[in-house]
């Protein structure tokens, strides 16, 4: 019989020790865990919403609005909570779209931080017709956050303002840290809240605070449904 000689076992060989340390072997290659984690699609969404994150430039935003229940709400009110702006209309069928996730998420991070506000831009003929489709709307559906008819100085201040919906993110401090543009999933925005509660800048003792203008408590919306 004729033995065989180990270099020649080598040959071709895709084991490990056949692979010389300047050979081909792709060094940037992530790692299994790296490669598993990517391979999730949770992960995917959540490294895409951090990625837009930090892409985007913050900037100053700021408001003096009256709610449809005659409450004043400012920005400052909102300091050290996640302050969810969301600019859009009953007409719009994107906007009405993620109301629901809105309603969703206002009840389930409230008590975390997050703080929803929502800015109307009505077709009515009167301001007053504006808010009686808003209010008849908000009673529908349930909204449990305030409402607010608003004006040209609100979209002024967003940067290449395009329509409805936008929806601001802003932190503790006050800042617009994140604009988005037209309708997102439900699960894209829990990511972006999650995300943004997890900033330095968000309060833990104010977090569990509820502005003065804030949401009205549950036992209200029973007899007002206008969470505004």
């Amino acid at each position: 019989s004729r033995s065989v000689e180990p270099s020649s076992m080598a040959t071709g060989s895709v084991g490990l020790g056949a692979v010389d340390a300047d050979s081909n072997l792709d060094r940037s290659a992530p790692s299994v865990s790296t490669a598993l984690r990517r391979a999730d699609p949770r992960d995917q969404l959540r490294d895409k919403c951090e990625s837009e994150l930090r892409t985007q430039s913050s900037y100053s935003f700021d408001f003096r609005i009256r709610s449809l229940r005659g409450r004043t709400l400012t920005k400052r009110q909102f300091s050290g909570r996640l302050l969810v702006v969301d600019v859009w209309a009953t007409w719009c069928g994107p906007c009405v779209r993620e109301v629901p996730h809105f309603i969703d998420l206002q009840e389930r991070y409230r008590d975390q931080g997050l703080s929803m506000v929502g800015i109307n831009y009505e077709r009515g003929a009167s301001q007053h017709e504006d808010r009686r489709q808003v209010e008849s709307f908000a009673r529908e559906a349930g909204i449990n956050y305030p409402l607010a008819l608003g004006n040209s100085q609100i979209t002024d201040q967003i940067p290449e303002f395009r329509g409805f919906p936008t929806t601001l993110f802003i932190d503790g401090r006050g800042n617009v840290r994140l604009t988005l543009r037209g309708s997102r999933s439900r699960a894209e925005l829990e990511t972006f809240v999650r995300l943004m509660l997890a900033d330095p800048s968000i309060d833990p003792d104010r977090a569990r605070q509820r502005p003065s203008e804030g949401p009205i408590k549950p036992a209200e919306i029973q007899t007002n449904p206008f969470a505004s």
